[in-house]
């Protein structure tokens, strides 16, 4: 069951595919989606997720 707040990383590989990946606390992985293909710009991109708001590192 995931938790109250939620930190969830994409991360792309350089053969465009990709990985996401949900976790409860450091290290503590609920969920991972592996991507085949994605055209998303940036190699990378972390949001944070606590009582259905979706924040960027920066705002939180």
């Amino acid at each position: 069951m995931l938790q109250g707040i939620q930190f969830w990383t994409l991360t792309v590989n350089p053969d465009r595919s990709a990985r996401l990946m949900c976790e409860r606390d450091q290290g503590d992985v609920a969920v991972t989606q592996e991507i085949p293909f994605t055209d998303f710009p940036l190699q990378s991109l972390k949001l944070y997720y606590q009582q259905g708001v979706l924040f960027l590192p920066s705002e939180y």
